[in-house]
């Protein structure tokens, strides 16, 4: 039997673990950030395409790092509190990117074809962001702040 490198085994569990809370806690940050932004004023076609991007990301890291063995254990007694079940909030945080994810999908402006309504050229022929008001992102701060409550 070869010799466990990290080339070649890249995820013990505490790399996963360590892993997985930075992952949540960019997440965080990156929801809090768009929250606050959208709150404050216009917010920008990238701003919200930046965190759909990066939540696309964080689920895909969050899978490789779900599939290590034994994770779900480690991660309870890393905590060690018994009143908190590592594996339940995870389920609730992977739900609640998906809830993010699916509410820019479904609400993001198309054309008839499905193609992103997101910049428009300026009359010197630049390309400037499409803007969305306080107002228009309401629905979509909601699922910011579900998101933001399943991450400590």
């Amino acid at each position: 039997m070869a010799f466990p490198s990290s080339a070649g085994h890249p995820y013990i569990l505490s790399n996963a673990w360590e892993g997985a809370r930075q992952v949540a806690g960019r997440i965080k940050t990156q929801a809090a950030n768009l929250r606050m932004i959208s709150l404050a004023g216009p917010t920008t076609s990238s701003d919200i395409l930046s965190l759909l991007s990066s939540i696309a990301d964080a689920k895909g890291l969050l899978q490789t790092y779900a599939a290590v063995p034994g994770l779900a254990a480690y991660a309870q007694a890393q905590v060690n509190d018994n009143q908190l079940d590592v594996a339940a909030s995870f389920s609730a945080m992977v739900a609640r990117l998906d809830a993010c994810r699916d509410w820019v999908i479904a609400n993001f402006p198309k054309d008839g074809s499905g193609y992103l309504l997101a910049q428009q050229f300026t009359p010197a022929g630049y390309t400037a962001d499409r803007t969305f008001d306080t107002a228009s992102l309401a629905a979509f701060r909601t699922q910011l702040d579900l998101l933001i409550a399943t991450i400590d």
